[in-house]
């Protein structure tokens, strides 16, 4: 269905005006970085609790456990990760 607007009124009533349109805010978009504020060794496990809002000792820890039951994958893993994941700012 086509409206046709004649000046300010239009067929279905008023044109909205640009400030009267309310604004949406965007959410905040998170991004995985490397810690550089809690790090032991590359900031990887510090920036992967800051991202998922975890404490970083249990992401040590389940890194360390991955790191240990599938040598040499798990520090594969760990290694590609600190090299492809960039640096934060904090």
């Amino acid at each position: 269905m086509v409206e046709h607007f004649h000046g300010k009124e239009g067929v279905r009533g008023s044109i909205p005006r640009l400030g009267s349109i309310n604004k949406v805010s965007l959410p905040v978009m998170k991004r995985l970085t490397l810690s550089q504020s809690d790090k032991k060794l590359t900031g990887l496990c510090g920036g992967i609790a800051a991202y998922f809002d975890v404490d970083p000792t249990v992401v040590r820890l389940i890194t360390l456990t991955i790191i240990i039951m599938t040598p040499p994958f798990g520090a594969i893993a760990y290694l590609l990760g600190a090299v492809i994941t960039p640096k934060g700012d904090n």
